[in-house]
């Protein structure tokens, strides 16, 4: 059982490194074809910690949202830079429909015109869901290379202090941090929307859902119909064990278990490894909501309340006890 990611269209090394504690392969879903990527698909450092399955549910219209990413970069580079601008936005979209492209459009040509909202063909909801993930994987990816950076920067200073000290002076062989900031805290509700609507559009979608942001988790959890945490692991080793390999397998089990709605079944004890710094895997049920449904209320395309079905979704929050 291969989970997905979400609401992300990106993935670092350390959040690799972490799921490959648990699972073998994570399936992403990607925003814009391969061919046509601005940025590079997983790196090979990625790649190396955790086999990645990258998906592209739709595509079509690839030059078209590459000249919109590139003109919110353009602009926003003009008002402090993409990435302070995104971030400083909340839960606001930038570019999140066609009035807005158009006037941001207008100011980098240093046009200054009234527009009138009423006017204009209304824009396809699919599509700006895609330009808002082009634009939350920039903003991802940035903050990726600045922690990268940091944590570059903070071995060195460990490495000169050991040169500076004794023979005996003993080297911590933790990672500092598993990964930085909650990404998901930014515009949390208009990723999971755009993340949803995008993820639509695939044919088989898994019935586990993985993330490592707490504010992803909660805020769709709040958005689901009202389930139950089936389990909390605790002591996963972030360095890793010798026995991965039987400890993920335990774990598939348990997971296929969880899926269902029979007796619960006893979560497997994680293996003993090095280092102190532990992970957690919290993971919450939703009985008679399936992936589909799941999708359909999170894009905003379903408000009001259904019978329950046959299918079942698990939904996983993988973090740092720290």
């Amino acid at each position: 059982m291969n989970p997905l990611y979400f609401p992300f269209t990106h993935m670092t090394a350390p959040v690799a490194a972490a799921f490959a504690r648990c699972f073998e392969k994570i399936l992403i879903y990607g925003p814009i074809s391969l061919e046509s990527r601005p940025d590079p698909a997983p790196s090979d450092a990625v790649s190396e910690k955790v086999d990645i399955d990258l998906r592209i549910p739709v595509q079509g219209d690839e030059e078209k949202l590459l000249q919109q990413l590139n003109s919110y970069v353009a602009w926003a580079d003009l008002h402090g830079g993409a990435l302070s601008h995104f971030k400083g936005r909340g839960g606001e979209i930038p570019f999140y429909d066609e009035n807005t492209l158009s006037r941001i459009r207008s100011e980098i040509k240093g046009m200054n015109r009234e527009m009138d909202r009423e006017k204009g063909p209304k824009p396809d909801p699919l599509f700006t869901a895609r330009i808002f993930l082009l634009m939350a994987e920039r903003f991802d990816r940035q903050q990726g290379e600045l922690e990268a950076g940091l944590s570059d920067y903070e071995g060195m200073q460990k490495q000169l202090m050991k040169a500076l000290k004794s023979d005996d002076f003993e080297e911590q062989s933790d990672p500092i941090l598993p990964w930085g900031e909650d990404l998901g805290i930014y515009a949390t509700r208009s990723r999971i929307e755009a993340w949803a609507q995008l993820a639509q559009k695939e044919k088989e979608i898994p019935s586990l859902w993985i993330t490592q942001s707490r504010a992803a988790f909660e805020q769709m959890i709040d958005d689901l119909p009202e389930g139950e945490t089936v389990a909390e692991i605790e002591g996963i080793p972030l360095i890793e064990p010798p026995d991965l390999f039987g400890w993920r397998e335990a774990l598939q089990g348990f997971l296929e278990a969880a899926l269902t709605q029979g007796p619960a079944t006893a979560a497997p004890s994680p293996p003993e490894g090095a280092g102190k710094r532990m992970l957690r895997l919290r993971l919450h049920r939703i009985s008679g909501t399936g992936p589909m449904e799941a999708l359909t209320r999170l894009s905003g395309a379903q408000k009001e309340e259904s019978e329950a079905g046959e299918e079942n979704l698990l939904i996983g929050l993988l973090e740092p006890v720290l």
